[in-house]
């Protein structure tokens, strides 16, 4: 079996990439597994959100970050290429915690 081609967390940029989970290691809980752990190292730096950007012609990519609670958030049309393909990219997001979306004024009702 190989190995994921590469993983990595970079804290400056806030985001989480992988790529490339061999055919045989789909479905066997290892990408849970390493989004759930870097879910936790990225709690622990400070990070309050994740966003990942997918193939919109990988509905098994769409579903699997779905279902960790990732939301769809952006979708490129066409922007990218695969094979001679022209493909969407897809941009999903998942929160970390809980931050209001009011400036600070707002939320405690001034205006």
């Amino acid at each position: 079996m190989q190995p994921v081609r590469w993983l990595d967390f970079a804290p400056w940029v806030h985001f989480v990439m992988a790529q490339d989970m061999p055919k045989l290691a789909r479905h066997q809980g290892t990408g849970r597994a390493l989004v759930t752990a870097l879910e936790s190292i990225a709690r622990t730096a400070g990070i309050h959100t994740l966003i990942g950007a997918l193939s919109g012609s990988n509905p098994g990519a769409l579903a699997f970050h779905n279902a960790l609670g990732f939301n769809e958030v952006g979708r490129m049309p066409g922007i990218g290429m695969k094979f001679g393909k022209r493909l969407d990219l897809v941009t999903m997001q998942k929160s970390l915690s809980l931050i209001s979306r009011d400036p600070p004024d707002r939320r405690a009702g001034k205006r």
